[in-house]
């Protein structure tokens, strides 16, 4: 049976022949929320496929389709931020779980500013139990949380609903989102 590491470097030896899609030099694909209606813009920086949806990063609920593909000359003269799709490291394929890994090993790709967080689904976990913590019972939420316990998160994660209290997010969510709010205020604007 073959390694972790034997089985990516074939893929990454083979990508260039392989008979999947190349989205490469095709232009800026659109994504689109269903339920606030932002606009999210993804280019492919390496060869390889990508999901259909995507989590909207800006109302973080809803479901963003591709919905369209614009030429780049317009993504830049509009100044349309466009995050790539990318092949990880192997480095940072051996942190995901293991649905994430064999998306990736089936020539799959990922967004590049993702593969920033050290640990991707811990610090998500830990986002939605400050979330959780300060918008809502423990209970109404635990749909949320048995999501992550299926993606193997760790025993780490559990919480007793007794201790937790209201709370505010910590400064870095904050300055996310008010950061994608000003960017969309931005947009609006023009």
């Amino acid at each position: 049976m073959k390694t972790l590491k034997e089985k990516y470097d074939k893929l990454v030896a083979g990508i260039e022949s392989a008979q999947i899609y190349d989205g490469r030099n095709t232009g800026v694909d659109v994504y689109v929320c269903e339920k606030c209606g932002h606009r999210f813009y993804t280019r492919y920086k390496d060869k390889g496929v990508t999901p259909f949806t995507i989590k909207c990063r800006n109302c973080e609920h809803g479901t963003a389709i591709h919905k369209d593909t614009i030429s780049e000359q317009i993504a830049n003269f509009m100044g349309f931020e466009v995050h790539d799709w990318v092949r990880p490291t192997f480095e940072q394929l051996q942190k995901f779980n293991e649905g994430a890994i064999e998306h990736v090993l089936n020539g799959g790709l990922m967004l590049e500013d993702e593969l920033d967080n050290e640990e991707p689904d811990e610090q998500n976990f830990e986002r939605l139990k400050e979330y959780i913590a300060a918008h809502g019972d423990i209970k109404d939420n635990i749909g949320l949380l048995d999501g992550y316990a299926k993606q193997g998160i760790s025993a780490s994660v559990s919480i007793n609903p007794k201790k937790v209290t209201k709370q505010q997010p910590n400064d870095t969510w904050k300055k996310k989102k008010a950061k994608r709010r000003q960017q969309k205020k931005s947009r609006r604007n023009r």
